[in-house]
């Protein structure tokens, strides 16, 4: 199972940051692998950030105050930092390759951009109740630049075990002792 969240809202002040809600499809004491998608055009300012940190927290509910109904609080699940960077090309390999896409680039089908894929967090579970799921996530991108980002998702995909594994794998075969 794979969930995609993409960050419609991509915030800018110092460092790039986006919120995203993550609906339902998350469940408790299942095994979460937990993978951020980038997608960078090729600037000067962002070949110039070098190494860059992801900060991906995943949020609880808002918890509501008893005596005056409000939301009051939101409360860090889990976080984890990652380092990434693009991919280095040199002058002469740079320029060639933008000189064999040229008519790529001309109509539109190929534009001057990276995806990078950065695995945040790996078996990640949450604890049984409702305010142990995550209910939505803040990634913020840390550099010594300013960056630019085209799209940023973050994907979850389930690490099914034992009989969820086996339902979903294919058919089980139960052998009797006669």
């Amino acid at each position: 199972m794979h969930t995609n969240h993409s960050l419609s809202n991509i915030h800018s002040d110092e460092s790039p940051w986006g919120i995203a809600s993550l609906g339902s499809d998350l469940v408790s004491s299942q095994p979460y692998d937990v993978q951020v998608e980038l997608e960078l055009p090729r600037t000067p300012a962002n070949l110039a950030a070098g190494n860059f940190m992801l900060d991906l927290t995943l949020l609880s509910r808002p918890s509501t105050s008893a005596e005056t109904g409000l939301n009051t609080s939101v409360t860090a699940l889990s976080q984890s930092r990652r380092p990434a960077i693009l991919t280095y090309t040199s002058p002469l390999v740079d320029t060639a390759s933008k000189l064999s896409f040229m008519p790529l680039y001309v109509i539109g089908w190929q534009r001057e951009a990276e995806k990078l894929q950065v695995r945040m967090m790996e078996r990640v579970q949450f604890a049984r109740g409702w305010r142990n799921i995550p209910d939505s996530l803040r990634l913020e991108i840390h550099s010594s630049e300013k960056m630019q980002v085209y799209t940023a998702k973050v994907m979850f995909r389930a690490r099914f075990t034992g009989l969820r594994y086996g339902y979903l794998m294919g058919p089980v075969r139960v052998g009797l002792p006669c």
